[in-house]
């Protein structure tokens, strides 16, 4: 009995590492979102130039609020703040319709309702969602990408 509970096990085994692909790329897609929000409330007046600085790679002119009219932004921001959110979710989407489509394609679908993710996917699934967020900041505060 405990030898074919093992073989059940390692049939649906070998296709764990796709749903953790799937969770990760869900959560990069929802830390990017995300990193994409905390710009919009970092790109104000008293700390980006209203002028053009091209030797500090502020090149790029980016209409926030009305109350604070224009400001010059760095090439990553003005990127992150023009598509950004759009990419990330849309990445996010694509990767989940995709995999959805490969579950159909191998007969290895669950039907709707029977399985949800379980506390440790959900857990993986925010990890990667922190881990891409902190990434993202540091690549901005260091100012690799001007």
């Amino acid at each position: 009995m405990a030898s074919q509970q093992f073989g059940a096990e390692n049939r649906g085994a070998g296709w764990r590492w796709f749903d953790r692909f799937m969770l990760v790329c869900g959560g990069v897609g929802l830390g990017g979102f995300f990193f994409c929000l905390f710009l919009e409330g970092q790109l104000a007046p008293p700390t980006r130039p209203t002028f053009p600085e091209p030797e500090l790679g502020y090149t790029h002119m980016i209409s926030l609020s009305h109350r604070y009219g224009y400001v010059y932004v760095t090439a990553f921001e003005y990127l992150a703040r023009t598509y950004g959110p759009f990419v990330a979710l849309g990445v996010s989407v694509v990767i989940g319709i995709c995999g959805r489509a490969v579950e159909l394609i191998c007969g290895r679908a669950v039907p709707s309702g029977k399985r949800a993710p379980t506390i440790p996917e959900n857990i993986l699934m925010v990890c990667a969602a922190v881990a891409f967020f902190a990434f993202m900041y540091l690549i901005w505060l260091e100012g690799l990408l001007r």
